[in-house]
Order: C-alpha cells, then sequence, then structure tokens
C-alpha cells in the first residue's frame, strides 16, 4: 500500500509567540538603528541644513520613534497574552491595537532629495515592519471573533 504525501494549503501562524517574538527583535534593532541616527546623525545634519528641512528631519524622526514605540508596545502586549501574563479578557479590544497610519508618505517638500538616507532607509523599514503588524494584528483579531462565536 502507498501512502501519499497529503499536503495543506495552510497559511503559517503568523500570530505565534515566535513571529511575535521576531517582530519585536525587528523592531528593537529599528529602535537600536534609530537611536544611533538620531544621537550622531540628525544632529549633524540638521546644523548643516536650513531650518525648513531641519524641522522636516525633526518631524520625520519623532513619526519613525512614535511609529516603532507603538509596535513594541504591541509586541510585548502579544507576548504578554502568549505567556500567560494576562487573559484576553483583560485587554480592551482597542488598548494594544496600532493606531491606524494611513499617510506614510513623508512631508513634501522641495529639499526631500536632501534628506539624510539613513533616515529614509529607517523609515522604509518601519514603514513595513508596522504594514505586517497591522496585518497581524487583523488577522489574529478575526480568529479572537471567530473563536467567540
Amino acid at each position: 500500500m502507498v501512502q501519499t504525501e497529503h499536503r495543506t494549503n495552510r497559511l503559517p501562524d503568523i500570530s505565534s509567540p515566535i513571529h511575535i517574538t521576531r517582530i519585536y527583535g525587528e523592531a528593537l534593532i529599528l529602535l537600536n538603528e534609530s537611536k544611533m541616527f538620531l544621537l550622531d546623525d540628525r544632529s549633524k545634519v540638521c546644523h548643516r541644513t536650513d531650518l525648513q528641512l531641519s524641522l522636516i528631519i525633526i518631524a520625520e524622526s519623532n513619526r519613525l520613534v512614535s511609529r516603532l514605540s507603538h509596535i513594541m508596545a504591541w509586541a510585548l502586549a502579544q507576548k504578554a497574552l502568549a505567556s500567560g501574563e494576562c487573559h484576553p479578557e483583560q485587554m480592551n479590544p482597542g488598548l494594544y491595537s496600532l493606531p491606524i497610519e494611513t499617510d506614510f508618505r513623508l512631508l513634501k517638500c522641495p529639499e526631500y532629495h536632501l534628506m539624510p538616507k539613513a533616515l529614509l532607509a529607517l523609515l522604509d523599514r518601519s514603514q513595513r515592519l508596522y504594514l505586517q503588524v497591522v496585518r497581524v494584528d487583523e488577522r489574529m483579531r478575526h480568529s479572537l471573533s471567530l473563536a467567540e462565536t
């Protein structure tokens, strides 16, 4: 009797503790790289540029740190749930949800091409991670709502 291999088209469990740990780790790496940019590069660049570009660099740096902080808070809440430190009932439905960030475009300015490449790269990487977390969060909430019915 020949056994055939049965393959399923199941998606990987992106809400697993391992995946959440990867998201947390990537966000932590991005936070550390952002810290290095903020400590070293941003002040040097801002001192050499005009006021408008300096303000844009500062605003985008703040948006970067805010986005990464939201991701870290979300990941820590998910890790607490996975480890049993808190129960789903304790999680207010909107308390650890990511704010919906719909506008990822940088502020429009003629000096866009003068912005530090390091900052642009960090913004791009954080945007991709943010969108990944939004998809994971939506999928997890959908799974919870199906389990409750």
